[in-house]
């Protein structure tokens, strides 16, 4: 009795029977002989215990029977039995997998019924213990089979027992695989003959060109729209339903409904190609493992040029599909991609290609959203480019969050947006959406006043767009009028100077417009009227170059009527109404200026007491007024404008105390500095709090601090003094005693 023979008698595990091949016991009698000697198997090769213990089973139970012939075992009128012991392993799998093949084709109602009766197990030793083996089987006996099943059932059995016969001459694994193929394909299409050199290829691209020309797929109609209606061959005119409904002698209604019946049934028509044989992966070289499987151009020809066929890769990528849905998913519209289009939707994307994507990844991305949302950012007007990160706008379209999947997904996206759209993920994963729409002339001069970083005056801020933009025509003129408010420019004062309006929360001590503006602004922020002098510091803040008399002049010109004057230097706005304590001034002299020798004189003062000229920031207001009078003479002397006695006494000053420019700035920012911090120190342990940007007399403060605290957050290099306050400010929070808001 052979190996194969007792493993359909006994139940064998394969790796007992690997065992036996492996050590030269390739009968019954070999094994009992060798177990009679060495009363084990474990002096065996790769034999374990439990194969020790199967083997001896078996050995000790035909010991027992006395050696009994196997012929006396068997039912010798059954033929069909004796066959399918006598079976190798290969000869076996065929049958099981043509089993399986031909139980797809048994209807639903068939195939529950012989599905249920096997318990699950359609293969042919369990077909043949509880079919084959009973003498005068009565099909009419499996519950729930009715006459049209038990028809059908019947040649179910017959065609098994037609291809074991078939299947029990041939035993080269190749010839094989063709008998399988051939005779399954004979039985699904009702071919008769199927030419060899077809069947010796094993490709299932040949196979399909030979069944679509041989109208075995589709019916002859039907077959014809699917040729020439679909993108199935490369260079394909596809014809019109008119044109096609003329071909085939039917209305063009009827040429449109067997369209969409052949799309209805392409996956159900060639479920058959996932049967064939063909060693698909490695003739293409197509990596098995990778997440997605893009049919492009080169790809295309070599499946083609291999096979001698023309299929288009639209069509290739369903072939392939069909062959291996079990592991993936079609990415892809259908009426998109294999139907003529003359009008796209302008609901959605129109897609172009078919993706086969890994069922474990396809299912966690909703890819119809995915690029719906793409074409809809492309088609609509950008007017400034933008990006945003890849992976953080994926999980937008994400049904189901799985972050151990997220890079794989993110590679699959990645590769459909760039075959749909031609659009490239950056090296830093993020999507970019450029501009399409034309640049307008503001958006020049904007982008030329943002590099300079300076308010500038018209003719450099013209003069750098012609840097940038050599070809772009423009000048002083047109770049003047493009600058308005409403697109983020302020102008400096009345004379051709910009600055941009974001500017005015970035930068510290920066406002834009006349002083008149600023005044304004200012008054409108308070309820009260305010004093000169604290309105000439709000201004100068943003002005440095210009002075409280000059201020209050301009005020005074002011022929709009915006400004009202009250008693005790009190301004305020024709437009408020204020308490009745401010009392309207009648006079609008301006204040009585000190005579130059007096002011002289506090200069010699200043100068005796302090050993310095006096600085212009970070210092008392009194100190201030008297260092812009002092430049006032100094630009005068160096102009000539200043008397021959006068002359020689600021002349004396400078000489003693003027130093270099860079050092007098050094100076005055460590003046600025100093005055700004101790103001800023004695704030928070006074208050309790952070100063309030919204508050005028509070924001320089406020300005002063989120330098310092923005320099802490990029780690840039900072001063003890900063770093105390840094400290400061946090131990305040930690304690709660700080109020931030």
């Amino acid at each position: 009795m052979t190996l194969n023979q007792l493993s359909y008698l006994e139940e064998i595990s394969v790796r007992s029977l690997n065992v036996c091949e492996d050590n030269g016991l390739l009968d019954l009698a070999s094994m009992i002989s060798y177990y009679q000697e060495n009363k084990t198997f474990t002096n065996l090769k790769n034999c374990g215990r439990k194969s020790d213990e199967e083997l001896t089973v078996i050995c000790l139970k035909y010991i027992d029977k006395g050696n009994v012939e196997y012929s006396e075992l068997v039912n010798k009128e059954n033929k069909i039995i004796i066959l399918i012991s006598s079976l190798t392993r290969t000869q076996i799998e065929v049958i099981n997998s043509f089993i399986e093949t031909n139980s797809i084709l048994l209807s639903k109602r068939s195939k529950n019924a012989i599905t249920s009766f096997l318990n699950g197990n359609l293969k042919i030793h369990n077909i043949c213990d509880k079919i084959l083996a009973i003498e005068r089987f009565n099909i009419q006996e499996i519950k729930n089979v009715g006459e049209k099943s038990v028809l059908e059932l019947k040649h179910f059995i017959e065609s098994i027992i037609e291809f074991i016969e078939k299947v029990a001459i041939v035993k080269n694994e190749n010839d094989l695989i063709i008998l399988k193929n051939s005779f399954f394909i004979e039985k699904t299409f009702s071919i008769n003959t199927i030419p060899y050199e077809i069947l010796e290829t094993q490709s299932i691209f040949r196979l399909v060109d030979f069944l679509i020309s041989n109208d075995a797929i589709y019916e002859k109609k039907e077959n014809a729209v699917f040729r020439k209606g679909l993108k199935i061959y490369n260079n394909q005119v596809e014809s019109t339903l008119e044109e096609i409904s003329l071909d085939i002698d039917v209305s063009k209604e009827r040429a449109r409904q067997l369209r969409v019946k052949c799309l209805e049934d392409l996956f159900v028509n060639f479920q058959f190609v996932k049967q064939m044989e063909d060693n698909l992966y490695k003739k293409y070289n197509i990596d098995q493992n990778q997440n997605i499987i893009f049919v492009d151009d080169v790809l295309n020809k070599l499946i083609n040029d291999t096979n001698n066929t023309n299929f288009s890769k639209e069509f290739n990528s369903i072939i392939i599909y069909s062959f291996i849905s079990d592991n993936y998913d079609l990415v892809g519209e259908l009426d998109d991609v294999l139907v003529p289009r003359y009008f796209n939707s302008k609901e959605r994307h129109n897609w172009e290609n078919f993706y086969l994507v890994k069922k474990n990844i396809s299912y966690l991305l909703n890819f119809n959203s995915f690029v719906d949302d793409i074409r809809r950012r492309m088609d609509a007007r950008i007017n400034k480019s933008y990006n945003f990160n890849f992976n953080s706008y994926l999980f937008s379209f994400l049904d189901t969050i799985n972050l151990n999947e997220i890079n794989n997904v993110s590679k699959v996206a990645e590769n459909i947006l760039f075959y749909e759209f031609g659009i490239s993920i950056n090296a830093n994963h993020t999507i970019l959406f450029n501009r399409n729409s034309q640049k307008k002339s503001y958006e020049y001069a904007f982008e030329a006043l943002k590099i300079i970083g300076i308010p500038s005056k018209v003719n450099d801020i013209t003069k750098k767009i012609k840097e940038l933009y050599p070809f772009y025509e423009t000048d002083s003129a047109k770049v003047r009028v493009s600058m308005k408010r409403k697109y983020g420019f302020v102008p400096i004062g009345r004379q051709s100077v910009f600055g941009l309006k974001e500017w005015e929360f970035e930068l510290m001590n920066f406002k834009g417009g006349t002083i008149r503006e600023i005044v304004k602004d200012y008054l409108t922020k308070n309820s009260t009227p305010q004093k000169i002098r604290d309105i000439s510091n709000y201004v100068l803040k943003f002005r440095p170059g210009s002075s409280e008399n000059s201020i209050i002049s301009n005020i005074k010109l002011d022929e709009s009527k915006i400004f009202v004057f009250f008693k005790d230097s009190f301004i305020g706005l024709s437009s408020k109404i204020y308490d009745g304590s401010f009392i309207l001034s009648n006079s609008t002299n301006l204040p009585v200026k000190k005579l130059w020798e007096e002011r002289f004189t506090e200069l010699k003062e200043f100068v005796a007491s302090n050993n310095r000229i006096p600085f212009s920031a970070g210092c008392p207001e009194e100190e201030i007024k008297l260092y812009r009078w002092y430049k006032v003479q100094c630009r005068k002397k160096i102009n000539g404008e200043l008397e021959a006695d006068k002359y020689t006494l600021i002349s004396e000053v400078m000489k003693n105390f003027q130093k270099s420019n860079s050092g007098r700035k050094r100076r005055v920012f460590i003046g600025r500095y100093n005055y700004f911090y101790d103001e800023l120190i004695n704030f928070i342990k006074d208050k309790k709090r952070m100063p309030n940007s919204r508050n005028p007399e509070e924001m320089s403060l406020y300005f002063f601090y989120y330098k310092i605290k923005k320099n802490f957050v990029n780690n840039i290099y900072m001063t003890n003094q900063e770093l105390k306050l840094v400290e400061l400010v946090n131990e305040l929070k930690y304690s709660k005693q700080l109020k931030v808001g």
